[in-house]
């Protein structure tokens, strides 16, 4: 039973791997497919197969182009939406932090304000980075500016185009 769990896992895992990478290059992949292999298909197997094949991979295409717009759309309303995030570390004690985020949503007067009191050891790395470089006793982080430029990364990463976020940007 677990055996054939772990099986299940591992292919379930590999099938997305797979997708990720196909999603991450499709562009490259659309390019070869009508430039190379197409043509070859159509000379040395046949026509009909050819044929099948272009339908699967219109088919391919309008799965993986939303993946991508849909990304693009989520970016947007998170820019749209929030006007600005910030968190703001201030020192209680020699181990306690108070980690308070202040969010402003578009249409809203105040901002929304969440409050916790966090270790020392708890602080994000370039946190503690500045307290120790700057002898701080209090840090304001620019939430939104972190978040975009994170969302790039992952674009890059996962899709294989940092113009994805960029392209909402402005």
């Amino acid at each position: 039973m677990i055996g054939t769990i772990a099986v299940v896992g591992g292919v379930v895992g590999l099938l997305l791997a797979v997708t990720t990478v196909v999603i991450y290059f499709w562009a490259e992949i659309a390019v070869f497919f009508i430039a190379k292999v197409l043509p070859w298909l159509t000379k040395h197997v046949s026509g009909i197969a050819s044929e099948y094949i272009k339908d699967l991979f219109v088919w391919l295409d309008g799965k993986v182009c939303p993946i991508r717009t849909t990304a693009r759309r989520l970016i947007k309303t998170f820019m749209n939406a929030i006007t600005g995030q910030k968190t703001i570390y201030t020192q209680k004690s020699a181990d306690e932090w108070e980690e308070k985020t202040e969010t402003t949503y578009r249409g809203r007067e105040k901002p929304v304000i969440a409050s916790t009191v966090i270790e020392y050891d708890s602080l994000p790395p370039e946190v503690r980075e500045e307290i120790l470089r700057q002898d701080a006793h209090t840090v304001i982080r620019d939430n939104r500016e972190a978040v975009l430029e994170k969302a790039k990364q992952r674009a890059k990463k996962d899709y294989g185009d940092e113009e994805l976020v960029m392209s909402v940007e402005q």
